[in-house]
């Protein structure tokens, strides 16, 4: 696949740093690379608006980041009928309490994305690279196309990568 910038090369593209949350309306793309890092995309195609969010994972324990994103998101969508989100990250495997702090921090983030948009949305869709390695996502917010690739070369198939899309 083409990553946004190469293939859209007039589209805005905002690339969303850790501890940090974009919103784009209209025109542009969202993009994020996640290592132990854990990733929520709201997108709601029928006001071509998305919500991009770059959670780190000591820091989910203050929640105030990711509650106001989730508040954000939220208040800004009509009907929520429509919305697509995805969650992902990556890098695991290194066998100490970091693992630990990963997979409890990608618990945690699904569960409250779970109980806050439940089964109101058009789809919930998570892809987790279990490994070494980093993941790609980036949404057109025009068009609604998702890009989500393994970014590292030290991505081994010894691990695994769970993406429930099943056109993937």
């Amino acid at each position: 696949m083409t990553k946004p910038d190469e293939g859209y090369p007039d589209h805005q593209t905002v690339d969303v740093q850790p501890l940090d949350c974009k919103t784009l309306v209209g025109d542009g793309i969202l993009e994020v690379t996640l290592g132990p890092c854990v990733g929520v995309s709201i997108y709601d195609p029928s006001i071509r608006t998305g919500f991009l969010g770059h959670f780190a994972d000591q820091d989910v324990a203050h929640r105030d980041l990711f509650e106001t994103f989730l508040r954000d998101a939220t208040d800004k969508i009509p009907d929520l009928s429509t919305v697509r989100i995805w969650l992902g990250g990556a890098e695991t495997g290194f066998g100490s309490n970091l693992d630990e702090i990963t997979l409890r921090t990608r618990r945690l983030i699904s569960a409250r994305v779970k109980e806050v948009f439940g089964d109101k949305v058009a789809s919930l869709r998570e892809s987790w690279l279990d490994g070494h390695g980093s993941l790609y996502f980036s949404i057109d917010v025009e068009t609604g196309e998702e890009i989500v690739e393994i970014q590292d070369d030290t991505y081994s198939d010894d691990y695994g990568f769970y993406d429930d899309d099943p056109e993937s």
